[in-house]
């Protein structure tokens, strides 16, 4: 047998398991009730007889979702951006702020970035990998960032290098307009070109080697253009695509949260069956003996029973017989599997538990302290993503500020980053919860030591805000609060001066 054709095998099993898995993960996470159904209906048939599991009522919960959102407290709070430049101060050369392009990079990333970021940040724990696509807006001049599922991708990597990404390729749809059909396409990035190639889903002698397994093995037509790119080039010189990997675990993608997804399916099974084969057992099974019936019997006050027996002979019985169900001890198996998960992710159990009472002064800082710790596992994960992303930024950036429209005109509003630049984040602390009044104590301690200014308070309510918004936003205040409290003032002198106090 052709050596180079069970490689190819290998690697198309290995690939379709791993975009299996990533698929399995990105269902649970977003909690489509069809796909968690379909799985769940998968793991019952391991136990029960399809045509009973045809009859169950199905129950499903998704606690994925809420432990991977509680472990990726990275950027609960906002991060704060600068962008620093060699500069020459006092014949010495160093790099420092630049508040020009601090201000230009701030501007032409997108609004609602902390959005974007607790995104990325959440989808790399789910992932373990996730991607987040760099592209420009020429209708606002600005960067849009669009964090993607990783279960769309396909990767290239380097030999001998499994993290150096080489080749990104996705599926997408184009519209045909000689045939009027939305046709499937792969698109391809490398670092050199950009192009798309036709779907191909053949009978192939690879599907044979696995034990003549019947199936369809995908293959690609000839590289085509997208657009106007007509010679296939990648104008960015870099992949677009931005990558947060959270731990290093062997390959590109790694492993993710397959066993939060085992735990919720296992959950699943149990309450599915605490539904059906816990809780209708103590209805009881009806049994007839002696009666001649031979069909089935359907149980409830709307279905009465009436069997005749004219022999005296014949002593026919009817009688429930009920399995004494473990519902107590079902339920405790399922809290204790919610708490089991919960623990392994160094999260508070009791948060996700339904009787847990409310959560003491204590318990509280006690959950900030394991916030803390996720934070710092995951803070240099996400710097390296930030600089990557950056990178990115920069080149899309100076390609459209150097190259000219298609009329000629150029992006005014646009600036170059220098190659030599760098970003620096700062990324916001994770503190112990505090009362309200020691947070304003701490906040006047800060002020009036110039460690804050009241657009950082301001930035904690409107963490979305640009500085100019934040700043336009307290003046407005200050104008509103300063007329209503003179007008209060006003009435209140008058309503003296009318009782007499003033003479």
């Amino acid at each position: 047998m052709d050596t180079n054709l069970i490689y190819v095998q290998h690697l198309y099993n290995q690939s379709t398991f791993g975009a299996n898995q990533r698929q399995k993960l990105f269902d649970y996470y977003v909690g489509n009730e069809s796909d968690m159904l379909r799985y769940l209906k998968k793991a019952l048939l391991k136990t029960f007889d399809g045509l009973d599991i045809a009859e169950f009522q199905l129950d499903y919960i998704n606690i994925t979702k809420k432990i991977v959102n509680q472990l990726s407290v990275v950027y609960t709070l906002p991060a704060a951006r600068s962008i620093l430049t060699e500069q020459t101060v006092d014949n010495i050369k160093n790099y420092v702020i630049d508040n020009n392009l601090t201000d230009y990079y701030n501007g032409i990333i997108p609004t609602a970035i902390n959005t974007v970021d607790k995104m990325a940040n959440r989808y790399g724990k789910l992932f373990n990998t996730s991607i987040t696509q760099v592209s420009f807006d020429k209708a606002s001049q600005k960067i849009r960032y669009r964090v993607i599922g990783s279960e769309l991708f396909d990767v290239i990597t380097d030999n001998d290098d499994p993290y150096k990404l080489l080749q990104l390729s996705y599926d997408k749809y184009f519209y045909n307009g000689s045939t009027g059909k939305e046709e499937k396409w792969n698109v391809v990035w490398t670092n050199e070109n950009h192009y798309r190639r036709e779907v191909l889903e053949m009978g192939s002698s690879i599907s044979q080697l696995n034990r003549g397994a019947s199936g369809k093995f995908t293959t690609y037509g000839d590289p085509t253009p997208i657009g106007s790119n007509s010679e296939m080039i990648n104008p960015y010189g870099v992949i677009t695509f931005a990558v947060n990997r959270i731990e290093q675990q062997g390959d590109f993608w790694g492993t993710g949260q397959c066993d939060l997804v085992n735990g919720n399916e296992q959950i699943n099974f149990f309450l599915t069956d605490l539904a059906n084969g816990t809780i209708m057992q103590t209805w009881g099974q009806m049994v007839l003996t002696n009666s001649g019936y031979k069909g089935s019997v359907r149980l409830g006050v709307k279905h009465p029973i009436k069997l005749d027996n004219n022999d005296p002979a014949v002593n026919m019985t009817a009688e429930f017989i009920n399995a004494n169900p473990l519902i107590d001890q079902i339920r405790e198996s399922i809290d204790w599997k919610i708490k089991l998960i919960a623990a392994s992710k160094g999260l508070n159990p009791n948060s996700f538990l339904q009787e847990a009472k409310a959560t003491s002064g204590y318990s509280k800082i006690i959950d900030s302290l394991e916030q803390m710790e996720i934070r710092r596992d995951d803070i240099e994960p996400c710097r390296q993503y930030e600089d990557d992303r950056f990178d990115i930024t920069r080149a899309v950036n100076n390609y459209h500020f150097r190259t000219p429209n298609a009329d000629g005109s150029k992006n005014n509003l646009m600036q170059e980053i220098p190659d030599d630049s760098y970003l620096q984040v700062d990324f916001a602390e994770i503190s112990i919860e505090q009362t309200i009044d020691e947070k304003i104590k701490e906040q006047d301690y800060k002020l009036s030591k110039n460690l804050i200014s009241i657009l950082d308070i301001a930035r904690e309510q409107n963490p979305d805000l640009t500085d100019d918004e934040l700043e336009k936003t307290i003046l407005e205040n200050k104008s509103i609060n300063e007329r209503i409290m003179k007008a209060v003032a006003e009435v209140d002198t008058q309503k003296e001066v009318d009782a007499g106090f003033f003479v």
